[in-house]
């Protein structure tokens, strides 16, 4: 008898990510050193590290002193006590307060964690021989800044030699998104199930209950319901021809109801980064024609080899047995978007350019091209329009901008609990362990038992029948606060049904761990009890919540600003 609540490798990244131990990636600052940030009123803990001079304190200093964080420095709390984050030997520096006012700064030894001026108490500075990673504060107003937590900056997006960059493709791309032409039916957009607002780049839909995959039992609103997202209405026909609706096939629970996939859109954001896409990674960095099945391009091509997924999947977006050549027919014979509203100016003037034909689009975006309009264009347009959505303006980016370069970058941007938060994040919790930034994402696989028996995760795949059961890929964390609702991860209930669910299981881990269960992911050797406090649990969501929202996605702001679908 299998067990109904196995929980999957994303959804326990951050609860993985929580308990694991062992090198915590890009969280060190210097040579093994990590800290919390102190700076701002009730900012809390010193920088520790191994050698260097001490930390300096008053006055804007543009230098980045101490060492550069190193991605592979830093032993965990398992082996420097609740909290710590510092390798063997060599002591550091605790350094807060209110004001710039230094708090007691005290000297740590190797691998213990010293709490200065906690809650902005006043005190001598008093550094040790510890490396000297923190920025100066502005005229002594905000406390020194620890540049132990900075991390890489937010690369450019990379794109394809063979599908290169251009402003017409991006535009069709996505024109192409979302419109519901795409669907067979025409009630079907890739953005129905991936919005940006409330979306987060996911199916805002999937908060209502009546609208969720039953999940292994196969019985409707029992607690393993999955919060999926509703795709088309089993058919045939379509695509100009007449739609005839029947019930799915068995075993299918759906009758004539909309189909309901069985496992969460992931986000669409960011997806640039990923050299695989889905949670199983199906999509492929090596991207196939799908009429003439030639390799089109080499690597680097998941976004293109994703895009033509959905389109042709009964469940999702077509009527069975649709083709890529009736697709384009149908795309040839509609006006763009003309079953759109409020469609932002500029898709409105690029169709009127192109005097409302999907042809025009496709001959400008391909100039050249003997055809135009073909399945590879299709996929090129959707994916140059995916690498231009970049969320690289949160919070936490101008911070860790500032940590990379303080002439540029806000260090404002997280306040004092966001920063504590972070610092909680890379440290004691080790979210960071799998959620990397910059991308809060490993991009791996792993079966951390948040899946059940019956998802074989990556295992499915061909090529993958001798992977472990259950691998599914790390969730992307940015922008994590606006999905939240909808559930997370790949289930959506569960530890997943909220952030707090999942720090509260990740806190103090259920069940046994077997030998068995490590054999098929080491990581899991790692989970343990983490005995955060409620005021860090607090911190945490903070960070997640908001330091991780890129404010144009949530106000849907230009790169994703998007038309209302006909069927909001």
């Amino acid at each position: 008898m299998h067990s109904k609540r196995r929980l999957s490798a994303p959804e326990l990244l951050l609860g993985f990510a929580l308990a694991s131990s062992g090198v915590v990636t890009a969280c060190a600052g210097g040579d093994g050193a990590s800290s919390a940030a102190a700076g701002g009123s009730g900012a809390r803990a010193g920088a520790t590290s191994s050698g260097g001079a001490g930390v300096a304190q008053g006055g804007v200093s543009a230098d980045h002193a101490g060492a550069a964080p190193s991605n592979e420095a830093g032993a965990t709390a398992s082996e420097g006590g609740v909290g710590a984050t510092t390798s063997e030997g060599g002591a550091g520096a605790a350094h807060s307060g209110a004001g710039g006012v230094g708090g007691s700064a005290a000297a740590n030894n190797a691998g213990s964690q010293s709490v200065g001026g906690d809650e902005g108490l006043a005190g001598d500075s008093n550094a040790s021989a510890g490396s000297s990673g923190s920025l100066n504060g502005a005229g002594g107003e905000a406390g020194a800044v620890d540049t132990s937590l900075k991390q890489p900056v937010y690369p450019a997006a990379k794109f394809p030699p063979e599908n290169p960059d251009s402003d017409a493709k991006d535009m069709l791309g996505k024109i192409l998104f979302w419109d519901e032409h795409v669907g067979s039916d025409d009630t079907m957009a890739c953005g129905t199930c991936h919005r940006t607002g409330k979306g987060g780049g996911s199916d805002p839909r999937a908060v209502e209950s009546t609208k969720w995959n039953p999940g292994d039992d196969g019985v409707f609103g029992t607690n393993d319901d999955i919060h999926g997202s509703q795709g088309i209405k089993y058919c045939t026909g379509g695509d100009g021809a007449a739609v005839s609706y029947a019930p799915a096939p068995a075993p299918s629970p759906f009758g004539l109801n909309r189909q309901i996939t069985s496992r969460r859109a992931p986000t669409y954001l960011d997806a640039m980064f990923a050299p695989e896409l889905f949670w199983d990674g199906r999509a492929s960095g090596q991207f196939v024609d799908p009429v003439s099945k030639a390799v089109l391009i080499q690597a680097g091509g998941a976004l293109e080899s994703q895009s033509v997924g959905p389109p042709m999947n009964a469940g999702e977006m077509a009527c069975a047995q649709r083709s890529f050549a009736s697709l384009l027919a149908k795309l040839a014979s509609v006006t763009p978007l003309s079953l759109a509203k409020d469609v932002p100016p500029a898709m409105q003037a690029a169709i009127s350019a192109a005097h409302g034909s999907y042809t025009e689009l496709f001959a400008a975006a391909f100039p050249g091209a003997a055809s135009p309009l073909s399945a590879p264009h299709f996929a090129f347009a959707i994916a140059t329009h995916e690498r231009h959505l970049q969320s690289d303006q949160t919070p936490w980016d101008r911070y860790n901008q500032f940590l990379n370069d303080p002439r540029t970058g806000d260090r404002n941007a997280l306040t004092p609990a966001q920063v504590h938060g972070f610092e909680l994040f890379m440290g004691k919790a080790k979210c960071g362990t799998c959620h990397i930034p910059p991308f809060f994402s490993d991009f791996k696989f792993h079966n951390l038992h948040f899946v059940t028996e019956k998802d074989l995760g990556r295992q499915a795949l061909p090529g993958h029948a001798g992977d472990p059961p259950g691998q599914v890929k790390t969730a992307n964390l940015r922008n994590v606060g606006l999905r939240e609702a909808q559930g997370l991860f790949h289930y959506g209930y569960g530890p997943g049904l909220s952030l707090d669910a999942v720090l509260a299981w990740y806190n103090i881990p259920p069940g046994t761990i077997t030998a068995q269960d490590i054999a098929q992911d080491p990581l899991l050797a790692s989970v343990t009890r983490l005995d955060l406090t409620t005021a860090e649990i607090a911190d945490i969501l903070d960070f997640l919540r908001n330091g991780l929202t890129d404010p144009r996605v949530k106000n849907q702001a230009f790169p994703f600003d998007r038309p209302t679908l006909s069927s909001e």
